[in-house]
């Protein structure tokens, strides 16, 4: 990922769209690997590809990490597969199969707002600890 100056949530939207777009295939490959619908799809080509999609998680998690250090490695890679099933989502309902009446949507404006609010969550997130009760709270019960 790019280093800005200051990552915020729309850079993070956009890289990963602009990621989405500069990769022709990686809609129908997504697509086809959630649902092993294509039965001429090679198994070395999509096992591939899952490959390559873990090792760019890995990749990605320490720059994630670094926006809020009270985000998991876990639930970064957690975000991260949401996103890319939600950024999915738009990729779909943007490329419709057919014309049989269904609406054709921006894929930029729907996938950003399928995204903002899980990336809001997470910058977001702080952990308070818990403080240790002293010795006296203890000796009395509270």
């Amino acid at each position: 990922m790019q280093q800005f100056e200051e990552n915020n949530l729309d850079d993070i939207c956009q890289f990963m769209l602009e990621y989405w777009q500069q990769e022709p295939t990686l809609g129908q490959l997504y697509r086809i690997s959630d649902a092993m619908l294509e039965p001429k799809v090679d198994d070395k080509f999509h096992f591939g590809f899952q490959t390559r999609k873990v090792n760019e998680f890995k990749r990605l998690v320490p720059t994630f990490k670094e926006l809020n250090p009270d985000v998991t490695a876990k639930e970064w890679n957690a975000l991260l597969q949401r996103s890319l099933a939600l950024i999915a989502t738009a990729w779909v309902l943007s490329k419709p199969h057919s014309d049989l009446g269904a609406d054709k949507h921006d894929f930029t404006k729907l996938a950003t707002s399928l995204l903002t609010p899980f990336w809001e969550a997470t910058l977001s997130k702080v952990v308070t600890l818990e403080k240790p009760k002293s010795g006296w709270r203890k000796l009395l019960g509270n």
